[in-house]
């Protein structure tokens, strides 16, 4: 019988997020023409706070925060959150969908691994370098037979968007041992909120409340936000913030798969090079010595 360790079922709650967050892009080929990209990332993050709410109010084992140190890394964490946004989608605005999307998911696991270097004086896993090399390769192969437009400015937004969501991870993952997982993103998810209350008076959300935008709206809130997010903070338990951020590279794999097999996009041979170097990455993480032993009494 094989026996799971609570590391390798931390990497499948962020694996099983990141094809959730994968969905994103075919759902938006669903949604109103007139839909702006960055109204959406409000709307999704909006709408997962409101399911996120709902829920806490519904579960009677909720809890306060337990330490008062953590609320300064929930602070950052949903500062994080909350600037990935819009760096992200004005990234792909000016650089469009494929540079501004390979930038900022494959600069998120070096900033990460960087950061803990740098900061923390820690080295990330050996494993955790070859891992990311492959995911790294195998996300820009993905992308490779997309137009590419190189813009200064777009890069370095996307390269924000990176860095915005690897400290998002830091930040949650320090936190991880303070509070519950659906407390602790409940109440990122709140702060990155308030802060966007200020853009509802700015930019047009009329799509959201139509016949045709509000089932997106609730597709993308619960499928795409709260339940994928909820699933990555309980991940952070046992899985260091880096490798976690690595694994999120399954996004793109996912975007793809949907894109031929719903969408009947072409895959090319570059493109399955990239699927396969993305799955070695994440095979290098799952699979080490010791758990081969563990599982198979080797």
């Amino acid at each position: 019988m094989i026996s799971m360790s609570k590391e390798h079922k931390s990497y499948l709650y962020i694996l099983s997020a990141a094809i959730l967050w994968g969905t994103t892009g075919t759902v938006l080929y669903f949604a109103p023409l007139d839909t702006s990209p960055f109204s959406v990332g409000i709307m999704r993050i909006t709408a997962g706070t409101f399911f996120f709410i709902i829920i806490n109010f519904l579960n009677k084992n909720s809890s306060n925060f337990t330490v008062l140190s953590s609320r300064k890394n929930i602070l950052l964490a949903g500062l994080s959150l909350a600037f990935y946004q819009p760096f992200f989608f004005f990234a792909v605005k000016k650089s469009g969908v494929a540079v501004g999307t390979a930038v900022s998911i494959t600069s998120a696991p070096v900033f990460a691994g960087l950061i803990k270097l740098i900061f923390v004086k820690k080295t990330p896993e050996k494993k955790w370098f070859a891992a990311t090399l492959l995911s790294i390769i195998g996300c820009l192969l993905l992308f490779s037979n997309s137009e590419i437009n190189i813009n200064l400015s777009g890069i370095l937004l996307a390269l924000g968007a990176g860095l915005s969501y690897s400290l998002f991870s830091l930040f949650n993952k320090k936190q991880s041992g303070n509070n519950s997982p659906l407390t602790s993103i409940s109440y990122i998810f709140l702060t990155a909120s308030l802060l966007y209350l200020p853009l509802f008076f700015i930019f047009d959300f009329s799509w959201a409340y139509s016949s045709s935008g509000l089932p997106i709206v609730l597709f993308l809130g619960l499928i795409t936000a709260s339940l994928p997010f909820f699933l990555y903070t309980k991940g952070l338990e046992y899985s260091s913030a880096e490798t976690s951020v690595t694994l999120t590279i399954a996004e793109p794999l996912t975007a793809t798969l949907l894109g031929v097999f719903l969408l009947k996009e072409k895959l090319n041979l570059l493109t399955g090079l990239g699927l396969f170097l993305l799955l070695l990455g994440f095979m290098i993480i799952f699979i080490n010595k010791d758990s081969l032993k563990r599982y198979f009494h080797i």
